[in-house]
């Protein structure tokens, strides 16, 4: 299953894919058709320049040092009986802020996450085990992942100084500032 990039609709099956993104319609895609355009025409190579740039000096939107930031992912797990909810967040931060909510999210799914029956004994683990795998991948991965340029990408599309804090919503994409 995926979301749908310009309506946020969850797309069961089929779909329009175009430069990485899912549409759950023509229209949906018509609408961001100029700017997948412009997304296309950035150079790989200043993509390349300017997110390792990112990782190395970046300012974080959550406190504001300039340690550097990356893309980072969270899942998180709550059950109550036969209802289970599961979310996955996607942090652009430095690593400090990132692991902080790495933690938080962890911590919850193992407190909250295991009263739901079947889905919620299930998703706890794998939530707690792909949290865990993110915070070790995280701390040693030396290059900008695909994620940060993807990122960057979009960020250069719209003009976007990078560095700057907050232009991502919390599926790290980011939208059109008026």
């Amino acid at each position: 299953m995926g979301t749908c990039y310009t309506c946020k609709q969850t797309i069961a099956l089929g779909g329009i894919k175009a430069h990485g993104f899912r549409f759950c319609s023509k229209a949906c895609h018509a609408q961001k058709a100029s700017f997948l355009e412009r997304l296309a025409a950035i150079p790989q190579q200043e993509v390349e320049i300017e997110a390792a740039r990112m990782r190395t000096e970046g300012r974080c939107a959550r406190c504001g040092c300039s340690r550097g930031v990356e893309v980072h992912h969270a899942l998180f797990v709550w059950s109550v009986i036969l209802v289970t909810f599961t979310r996955k967040n996607t942090i652009t931060a430095c690593i400090a802020c990132a692991r902080k909510q790495q933690a938080l999210w962890t911590i919850g799914t193992l407190l909250a996450g295991w009263w739901g029956i079947p889905f919620g004994l299930i998703m706890t683990p794998v939530a707690t085990i792909t949290n865990v795998v993110h915070l070790i991948r995280s701390h040693t991965r030396s290059k900008p992942s695909a994620a940060l340029k993807e990122y960057v990408r979009e960020r250069l599309v719209y003009g976007a100084r990078t560095g700057t804090a907050g232009f991502a919503d919390a599926g790290g994409r980011i939208e059109p500032v008026a």
